[in-house]
């Protein structure tokens, strides 16, 4: 029987309205979740008591965050998926607010189920849903890993679906660049450098419309320009490190 287990981070916070927007879009991704009857695992960083019972009424299984930062997060919640998930059965890292995409996930599971494979990266069909400065930073993240590796993909995107061994890569990967958006993608080079299964699978992705109307403009326009240069830098260290760049 498939059970895949569906893990990610939240810390809930009120303090403007995108805060809100995200917060409140964590809680439809983990009802969505629970729904279609994944285990549901969440590494929570410190949000209100009341929001926590909320995602454990939900049927989410909620843990307390051990270490500070957004790295750590990501892997103790890979860690806690890793060591509840069934022999066989994928793990899927996704981001919190990403709600309209857990109906989505059931060609990925399939994909890797069926090819054995043990990392399945999931590409956008369109971007057009997304804040466009947002948008640009995935297109620019994209092309920067298809420049160094020559392959054509979502790279930056961060949904993934991963088996108990490919976790490992993730559990092992330490930092020299800051340990944000790096934590969650040069692991992804390092099993294709490993000659692990893997393959890409689309999906039909629309991000949320409130976090959109929420999101854009110059409020969280730095971010995107700081999260295409700590990770485009990161992306090509770790190429380079493990001689994947492309002549």
């Amino acid at each position: 029987m498939s059970n895949p287990v569906v893990t990610t981070t939240t810390f809930a916070t009120y303090n403007n309205h995108a805060e809100t927007v995200r917060a409140d879009c964590a809680l439809k991704t983990i009802e969505a979740a629970v729904t279609h009857g994944y285990t549901t695992v969440v590494i929570d960083g410190g949000s209100p008591v009341e929001y926590v019972e909320e995602m454990e009424w939900l049927g989410a299984q909620v843990f307390a965050q051990e270490f500070p930062g957004m790295g750590n997060a990501r892997r103790e919640a890979l860690r806690r998926a890793r060591d509840i998930v069934p022999p066989g059965q994928p793990i899927v890292w996704t981001e919190p607010e990403k709600y309209p995409l857990i109906p989505e996930l059931k060609l990925p599971i399939s994909t890797f189920i069926e090819g054995n494979y043990d990392l399945v990266m999931l590409r956008r069909i369109s971007l057009d849903s997304y804040p466009p400065e947002q948008a640009m930073a995935y297109q620019l993240i994209a092309l920067a890993a298809k420049y160094l590796t020559g392959i054509d993909s979502d790279f930056g995107w961060g949904p993934t679906v991963l088996s108990a061994d490919a976790v490992d890569y993730y559990l092992s990967y330490e930092s020299t660049h800051g340990d944000l958006w790096d934590g969650i993608h040069c692991p992804k080079l390092r099993i294709i450098k490993d000659g692990l299964p893997w393959t890409i699978v689309p999906v039909n992705y629309q991000h949320p419309p409130e976090q959109t109307a929420a999101e854009t403009g110059m409020n969280l326009f730095l971010k995107r320009v700081m999260q295409v240069d700590q990770l485009a830098r990161a992306i090509e260290a770790e190429v380079d490190r493990l001689g994947m760049r492309v002549e």
